[in-house]
C-alpha cells in the first residue's frame, strides 16, 4: 500500500519500543510508525513538548498508560496536527488516591531495595495470572525497564502524580479516537475507559480478550486487528 499513515506510538512507564514492536511489525503496510522516546523529565506537558518538536507535522498518535495522558496533552496543545488518537490502557481521570499511593509507595522501595528488585515486585499487578511468576511478557517488562533506568521511571511516576486529569476536554476532541482496554486490566478497568470513549464525540471502544495492562503484547493480534480496522476506516478512508 502506497498510501501510509505516520502513527506516533507513545511508550507507558518504563516502556519502550519493545513493548510497540508487535504493532511496527503488523501495521507496517498501512502505518509509518514512530516511537517516541521518552525523556526524563517530571512534567507531562514538557514531555509532549519535546515530542511535538520532533514529530511529523500530521500524524495520528497512539498512547499506552501514561502515553494515553500524553496523547492528551499533544492534542492540548497542537489539534491541528493530531489525525486521530488511540488510547490504550489508559484513563482521563485525575490520580485516584490509591494510585497515588502506589506511585509513591514504588518511589520508597526503589531507594530502599534497589530499581530491578522493585520492578520485579510491581509487574505481576500489570499482567494476565498466567504472566504473574515470569513469562515472555514479564521479561520484555523487566528489560524495558531496565533499559527505561531508575531516574527516568521516578521522574514520570512523579509527572504522572501531578496531572489534574482530562476529563474535562474530552468533548472538545474532534479528530477519531480509539479507547483500547484489556479485559482483565486491574489499573486501568474497563468499566472507566468505556465512560471515556461515550464522553469523546468520534470515539469508538473495544475490549481485547485474553489482556491485562500490557495489551499490545499479551494480545498482539487482537490488538492490531482492532488499530488496523481504526486506520483503514476512520483514517485512510
Amino acid at each position: 500500500m502506497s498510501k501510509k499513515i505516520p502513527l506516533l506510538l507513545i511508550p507507558g512507564l518504563a516502556s519502550n519500543r519493545l513493548m510497540w514492536q508487535p504493532q511496527i511489525e503488523g501495521l507496517a503496510d498501512i502505518a509509518d510508525c514512530w516511537v517516541t522516546p521518552l525523556p526524563a523529565a517530571d512534567d507531562l506537558g514538557l514531555i509532549a513538548q519535546e515530542i511535538l518538536a520532533g514529530a511529523p507535522s500530521r500524524f495520528a498518535a497512539a498512547g499506552h498508560s501514561m502515553g494515553g495522558y500524553l496523547c492528551f496533552e499533544i492534542y492540548r496543545r497542537a489539534p491541528e496536527r493530531v489525525q486521530g488518537l488511540c488510547l490504550l490502557s489508559t484513563t482521563a481521570e485525575p490520580e485516584s488516591s490509591g494510585a497515588a499511593e502506589r506511585r509513591r509507595a514504588s518511589i520508597d522501595d526503589i531507594a530502599r531495595d534497589g530499581f530491578m528488585p522493585t520492578i520485579r515486585q510491581i509487574i505481576p499487578r500489570f499482567v494476565r495470572p498466567d504472566e504473574r511468576r515470569g513469562g515472555p511478557v514479564f521479561d520484555a517488562m523487566l528489560h524495558q525497564a531496565y533499559e527505561t533506568g531508575r531516574d527516568a521511571f521516578c521522574r514520570h511516576q512523579i509527572a504522572s502524580l501531578a496531572r489534574a486529569g482530562y476529563r474535562r476536554s474530552l468533548d472538545g476532541i474532534g479528530c477519531p479516537v480509539l479507547v483500547v482496554g484489556g479485559r482483565h486490566d486491574v489499573v486501568t478497568r474497563t468499566s472507566g475507559q468505556a465512560r471515556m470513549a461515550r464522553a469523546i464525540p468520534r470515539a469508538d471502544f473495544h475490549v481485547v480478550e485474553h489482556a491485562a495492562h500490557m495489551i499490545t503484547m499479551e494480545n498482539a493480534d487482537q490488538t492490531n486487528a482492532i488499530m488496523r480496522d481504526w486506520l483503514q476506516s476512520e483514517l485512510l478512508a
